[in-house]
């Protein structure tokens, strides 16, 4: 047996988290001078992304990325976060905060649409990153797909 059937058949291996596994969740402070103008702080809350500046996004997981892979033409998730090649970057779509209604624009992303949003959490500090929609990372995205870049740390 190979493949999907011997992972499901794996009786060690896991179909849903752990209840040991920790969920990215709390309140977080800007760790500099940019993140406060831009977002004040965030709360993270399940799904919910709450800025102090009045922004909400409802979000939902799309991956987990490693840090070395390309977010944009030349620049790597590790380059830009200063973080360890092999660090795992949480990917999550952004998605209506009410079923049906469109995704709005931001202030975060220059007046248009953010469609992804990037989350490096480091023990008391939380590195974000938002992306334009339709947002498509990777090494042939154009650099203007990139938001902003922000740290917080927690409260």
């Amino acid at each position: 047996m190979t493949g999907l059937k011997a992972a499901l058949a794996d009786d060690g291996n896991p179909l849903v988290a752990a209840s040991a596994d920790a969920v990215l969740a709390g309140e977080f402070g800007p760790a500099d001078e940019a993140a406060r103008a831009a977002l004040g702080g965030a709360t993270l809350a399940g799904a919910m992304v709450r800025f102090d500046t009045g922004d909400s996004f409802r979000t939902s997981p799309l991956r987990i990325a490693a840090a070395r892979e390309h977010f944009v033409f030349g620049q790597t998730f590790a380059d830009r976060l200063e973080a360890p090649a092999d660090a795992q970057i949480e990917l999550r779509r952004i998605i209506p905060v009410s079923r049906g209604e469109p995704l709005k624009p931001s202030a975060l992303c220059g007046g248009q649409t953010p469609g992804l949003m990037a989350l490096l959490h480091r023990r008391d500090r939380v590195d974000l990153m938002l992306f334009r929609a339709p947002a498509r990372l990777g090494p042939d995205a154009p650099v203007a797909t990139l938001c902003g870049a922000w740290r917080l740390r927690v409260r």
